[in-house]
Formats: structure tokens, C-alpha cells, sequence
């Protein structure tokens, strides 16, 4: 399962990468989405690719080096260092949440256009009431 979600991202990553310099040679003059287009692909494409590479390169490793891959699945696996991981993550979103209320302001403040701030509020509201579902979710499991 993991070799194939590997090798899919090595193929969209690949994929996506030559469909960006194909649209930059053929849309040299282009003002509206397709002056941007062709460099998300490139850089979407060439985050995938590095991605799988990446984990091929580390899968060949953990494979030669029985030790170490023993050490890797523990150090996943550990509930301490599980634990860990959950409260950075629960950190991170509360620092995110300032962060995020903060440029809605600024972008409030600075008149930018209103879709834009209301993309943003609806963002924003969706995380919110995300985060309170899955505590729910979760105060009911317990």
C-alpha cells in the first residue's frame, strides 16, 4: 500500500511538473489564471516528486539497516512520544488561531475585498466548529 501511494506521488508529482513547463511554453502571454498556473504545477509537481523520492530513498535505508527500522517503528509507535505529538499539534492550532483572527483583522483593516474576507471568516468558522465537533467526538468516547 505504501510502495503504490509512493509511486502515485512520483507519477502526479512527474506528471504535474511537465504540465507546467508545457503550459509555460504555450501560454507566454497570458494575463489571467494561466500566467500563475503553469508554477503551481511546477511547484506542486516538484514537492510530490521530492516527497517520494525522499521516502524511497529512506524506505532503501530502514531496508538495509534492520536496527534502525526496529528503532523508527518503536519511536512512532511509543504512546509517549504519541502523546507528544498530539499536544504540539493542539499548540500549533491554538497559535494558528490567533494568527489567522489577526490577518482577518489586517485584512479588514486594510480594505481588501470582501470575498477575500469572507473566504476567510468562513475558513476560519469551519476550524472553529471543526475543533468543537471533534472535541465532542471525543469527550463522548471517554
Amino acid at each position: 500500500m505504501e510502495k503504490t501511494k509512493n509511486t502515485m506521488k512520483l507519477v502526479i508529482g512527474t506528471a504535474l511538473f511537465v504540465l507546467g513547463l508545457v503550459l509555460i511554453k504555450v501560454s507566454k502571454n497570458s494575463k489571467d489564471i494561466m500566467a500563475v498556473l503553469p508554477f503551481i504545477f511546477i511547484g506542486v509537481g516538484s514537492g510530490l516528486f521530492g516527497e517520494s523520492v525522499g521516502n524511497y530513498f529512506k524506505h532503501k535505508d530502514l531496508l538495509k539497516n534492520p536496527q534502525k527500522a526496529r528503532q523508527e517503528y518503536i519511536e512512532e509507535h511509543d504512546e509517549r512520544n504519541q502523546a507528544l505529538r498530539n499536544k504540539a499539534k493542539a499548540k500549533t492550532y491554538n497559535l494558528f488561531q490567533y494568527i489567522f483572527a489577526n490577518i482577518l483583522l489586517g485584512f479588514g483593516l486594510m480594505s481588501v475585498d470582501l470575498y477575500i474576507i469572507i473566504v476567510l471568516a468562513m475558513l476560519y468558522l469551519f476550524l472553529t466548529f471543526a475543533n468543537i465537533y471533534y472535541i465532542n467526538k471525543l469527550q463522548k468516547e471517554m
